[in-house]
């Protein structure tokens, strides 16, 4: 029955077609078991004539979508703080990614949602397999040898992290690479497995990260004592909306019992929250990691403002 929705469709070249259905197979028997945001999701596979059928994302790749333009280092920080999401639960799940690079990262267009694509050769930490895979500067040396581990979606993530902070000053990054060259050790024996390192260059949660193209594009450290948000002068967050879709005092965050509470402070345009693929008004939310909340929506237009929770 049509859904209405736009998808991507993986098909194989003529005379591919057992090489795909094998490739297909695994991609899907590896995704169906994955629930994230930051992962692309499955929709159908055929093992007849083979095909695979993935959520479509608008937007563009990371590559691409640095070589366009310039990219502020708080949105920046704001795609490797969900990568490093994205890649810790891979490995709770005992999944290997093996070809995180830029063009495997799409940066969805409203949201500056980034998802991880192309798990064609991920595995289980369980499945040896031993092939041989090049993917260039991202790819760690043991790859060629049909070696992988832990340590090597740690190794891409650093090298992901060099590129995605490039336009730091030349001292930066020079510190920055220091600061990440023992993930990036060519003898993975003494490369970490653990993929939190990554957190030591990134802004210390809890963090907020507001999002509207032209209007703001910044992270906000979430602080203990609470904050209001809004157009005011009072709010700790002032966001300069030229629309005034925001209201004065849009919403207000609290820290109660160790969890942090926003609340909708009677806007006009309303508190809204991505819930199992919909926003959905509400007055008050408990903030949890990588939650995705807007302050305004309707159907024709979407999201107007997005908000991403890094607790």
């Amino acid at each position: 029955m049509p859904t209405g929705r736009y998808v991507i469709i993986k098909i194989p070249a003529p005379g591919q077609e057992q090489l795909a259905l094998v490739r297909y197979e695994k991609e899907y028997g590896i995704l169906v078991g994955l629930n994230h945001p930051n992962i692309i999701k499955v929709i159908d596979f055929s093992n007849r004539f083979p095909y695979l059928v993935l959520e479509y994302i608008d937007g563009e790749n990371a590559l691409t979508a640095y070589k366009n333009r310039s990219v502020p280092l708080d949105e920046s920080y704001a795609y490797l703080l969900q990568l490093h999401g994205v890649i810790k639960y891979l490995h709770r799940q005992r999944i290997i990614h093996r070809d995180i690079k830029p063009s495997n990262i799409l940066i969805e267009k409203h949201s500056k949602r980034a998802v991880l694509v192309d798990f064609e050769t991920s595995r289980s930490i369980n499945d040896i397999d031993n092939i041989k895979i090049y993917s260039g500067d991202y790819s760690p040396p043991e790859l060629l040898n049909g070696h992988s581990d832990y340590f090597t979606d740690t190794y891409s993530l650093s090298k992901v992290a060099i590129f995605m902070l490039s336009n730091k000053s030349p001292t930066e990054k020079i510190t920055l690479y220091h600061r990440l060259s023992y993930l990036m050790e060519e003898d993975y024996t003494k490369r970490s497995n653990y993929v939190d390192e990554i957190l030591s260059i990134l802004p210390k949660k809890p963090l907020l990260y507001f999002y509207q193209e032209g209007i703001v594009n910044k992270l906000y450290p979430l602080n203990e004592e609470g904050l209001k948000i809004g157009r005011g002068n009072v709010c700790e967050i002032k966001i300069d909306d030229i629309n005034a879709y925001i209201d004065e005092v849009h919403a207000f965050i609290k820290k109660e019992n160790e969890t942090y509470i926003i609340y909708d402070n009677n806007s006009v345009n309303g508190l809204w929250v991505f819930d199992m693929g919909s926003y959905v008004r509400v007055q008050k939310h408990i903030l949890g990691n990588n939650d995705i909340l807007s302050f305004g929506w309707n159907s024709r237009s979407g999201p107007y403002m997005n908000l991403r929770v890094f607790i």
